[in-house]
């Protein structure tokens, strides 16, 4: 082989080295915009998030929320179910 075809193949090795081991990325949490699934329950624009990795709702500001049966806090289900 001559110098140009050898080094293209050595580029093109170094390349591909790494693709297999590569997790690509997402976003764990998604906030939701106010009133769009849930008009009745109060919160603002990115109180909500939802937690794509389990399905939950949860919140994005921590507190004691005000009714029976609120969501958990996002912070508590990475905790529960970390990445």
């Amino acid at each position: 082989m001559n110098f140009p075809q050898t080094l293209a193949v050595l580029v093109l090795g170094i390349a591909m080295t790494g693709c297999e081991s590569h997790k690509p990325h997402y976003q764990r949490f998604v906030p939701i915009p106010a009133g769009a699934v849930m008009p009745d329950i109060p919160g603002g624009s990115g109180y909500y998030a939802l937690d794509t990795k389990t399905g939950t709702l949860c919140r994005t500001v921590p507190g004691a929320a005000n009714w029976v049966g609120a969501p958990p806090t996002c912070k508590e289900l990475l905790a529960e179910n970390p990445d």
